[in-house]
């Protein structure tokens, strides 16, 4: 599902202990590796992905549009404006999508994203999400910096699925309807 433009222990250790080296990763690469993403033996099974307060920016955005139908990337846009006063950059939608993914917490469907069930069991009802602290805290994000590097030096992944193109095509949709 992406590729990291960085190497992280995981992944070392991960080729050390079953002989695979790191490649581009997608969806069907190795499905051990998918399993193993979340916990690490190594690291006494505590959880790897590290989310930013982005992406529970973005988790709150998707859920929102995602109570009538599933997601498409320019409503995600709209919604976290919405939610944030201000637009996602494109290293915080195709890293908190890469993060959310592989965390179990949205899946792609056809281009649109779905919250799973995972984050459906613990949401009360079909409430929007209007606070973003609860979300972080579900997600035990990363505090916010007050001055934050942009682009942000953990917003290096890169969703398979998403081009410029298609980035850029969402934000002018948004500008258009928005």
């Amino acid at each position: 599902m992406y590729s990291n433009n960085g190497e992280n222990e995981f992944y070392k250790w991960y080729e050390r202990n079953y002989g695979i080296p790191r490649k581009g990763f997608d969806r069907n690469y190795n499905e051990k590796f998918y399993s193993l993403i979340n916990k690490c033996p190594k690291c006494g099974g505590k959880t790897l992905i590290k989310y930013r307060w982005t992406d529970a920016w973005l988790l709150a955005a998707i859920a929102n549009v995602n109570q009538e139908h599933p997601a498409e990337l320019w409503e995600i846009i709209a919604e976290g404006d919405s939610l944030n006063h201000a637009l996602f950059t494109e290293e915080e939608i195709e890293s908190g999508l890469v993060r959310l993914t592989e965390g179990g917490w949205i899946t792609e469907q056809d281009s649109k994203f779905i919250v799973t069930d995972k984050f459906r069991s613990i949401r009360f009802g079909n409430i929007a999400i209007r606070s973003l602290g609860k979300v972080e805290k579900l997600l035990n994000c990363e505090p916010r910096e007050p001055n934050e590097p942009m682009p942000h030096p953990a917003n290096n992944f890169k969703h398979v699925s998403l081009s410029k193109e298609l980035l850029n095509e969402a934000f002018k949709k948004y500008r258009k309807i928005g």
